[in-house]
């Protein structure tokens, strides 16, 4: 399915996976199905964070009623949320309706899926390693905001 979509008409000047591969056995899939394609991988961008600096973003982000893609995050300056009468509000469209995931408080569901990325043998970890050895690795620090880590990787990729 993914190999179907990166040979649409819209990802021939390239592509980008988000996400994904989220393992070795991912990994070594993808490898092989885009080798079998003839197509190159050029790059796999890895942004490194302290764990708990990455456990404390998750927990802070925060869904807009309206509309879930509008970035809120009561732990990073850049996307905070704004305040309307001393309540949170939507930074993006004013919704006073912003909810966490469940599954974003809860510290142990976290643990868990930062053990699946940190997972040498099976795990994320060891999907970048399988690319390591093929790919050029650029390796980001994910400790400023967006926009530097952005700049960042332009200035790595250019």
């Amino acid at each position: 399915m993914i190999l179907n979509r990166l040979q649409e008409a819209d990802c021939k000047s390239g592509w980008l996976l988000d996400g994904f591969p989220r393992n070795l056995a991912q990994a070594e899939a993808l490898g092989k199905a885009l080798q079998d394609a003839g197509m190159k991988l050029d790059y796999v961008i890895e942004i490194l964070l302290d764990r708990e600096i990455a456990k404390k973003r998750i927990m802070g982000r925060r869904l807009c009623a309206t509309d879930n893609n509008h970035p809120n995050n009561i732990f990073i300056d850049a996307i905070k949320p704004a305040e309307k009468d001393g309540k949170p509000v939507c930074r993006i469209c004013d919704c006073d309706k912003l909810t966490a995931r469940a599954d974003d408080q809860d510290e142990g569901a976290i643990d868990k899926r930062h053990g699946i990325y940190y997972d040498t043998k099976t795990g994320t970890l060891a999907a970048v390693n399988y690319f390591r050895a093929r790919v050029k690795i650029i390796d980001l620090d994910g400790t400023p905001g967006v926009k530097e880590v952005s700049q960042a990787l332009l200035a790595k990729l250019a």
